[in-house]
């Protein structure tokens, strides 16, 4: 191709997603903005970032445990694949901790997405109750009381069709002050008495997963402590 003349642009010790930067993007265009180098839509824009936590990551406290039982097999007698089951008659829990990953966009809110099916149908407009009950600190903080906080109401809200996956979503909190690698402490629960909600679903709430939703504002952290 011709030789093409970098345009003369002023040097810059910083840039965002919307500045532009020297070299070849065609024939004719003579400026590339940074976000297409990195291959994202804006450096300013939100994103969000998933930490998955799976049932069998889950630990059980000997006590009002849900059943870990089939939810599926081939039809034909194999062994089939298990996860935990909510009942309906009883508060049912388990327990979970992580740390916030140093991409994290400190003070940004968090979000906990409890991932589940139905066992069976369910009657019209009956609702599943899930859930968490938490502490927080980061390094260096001390640990509070634990808060808890409740989901009533599926992202699609509906009649309940059984084996469909729906999601729960809690905002766990404001984020306010909180930096990378602060420590949640949890118990989720499905709330079957209702204390916090409603939950009228008579059968078993089946526990596919839960996803914790997180703000980012980089690759990762700029020292092995801090942002």
């Amino acid at each position: 191709m011709a030789q093409v003349k970098i345009s003369e642009l002023p040097a810059a010790a910083t840039i965002v997603g919307s500045d532009v930067v020297s070299g070849v993007e065609s024939a004719t265009t003579k400026k590339i903005k940074a976000e297409t180098i990195l291959m994202v839509k804006s450096l300013t824009a939100v994103r969000y970032k998933t930490i998955q936590i799976f049932p069998e990551a889950l630990k059980l406290g000997g006590v009002n445990d849900p059943d870990f039982a089939q939810y599926k097999d081939n039809g034909a007698g194999s062994t089939g694949v298990f996860l935990y089951h909510f009942d309906k008659a009883a508060e049912e829990e388990a327990f979970f901790s992580f740390a916030t990953p140093p991409d994290y966009k400190e003070a940004t809110d968090m979000y906990l997405e409890f991932k589940w099916v139905p066992k069976v149908n369910g009657g019209v407009g009956l609702k599943v109750c899930w859930g968490v009950e938490h502490t927080i600190a980061d390094e260096g903080e001390i640990f509070g009381a634990a808060t808890l906080h409740y989901q009533d109401t599926a992202t699609i809200d509906e009649d309940l069709v059984q084996d469909k996956h729906y999601r729960s979503e809690i905002n766990t909190h404001p984020g306010a002050g909180l930096k990378i690698g602060h420590i949640h402490v949890c118990r989720l629960f499905r709330d079957a008495t209702g204390a916090g909600g409603t939950d009228d679903y008579d059968n078993d709430a089946v526990l596919l997963g839960l996803v914790m939703r997180y703000q980012v504002d980089g690759l990762g952290a700029a020292t092995k402590d801090a942002k």
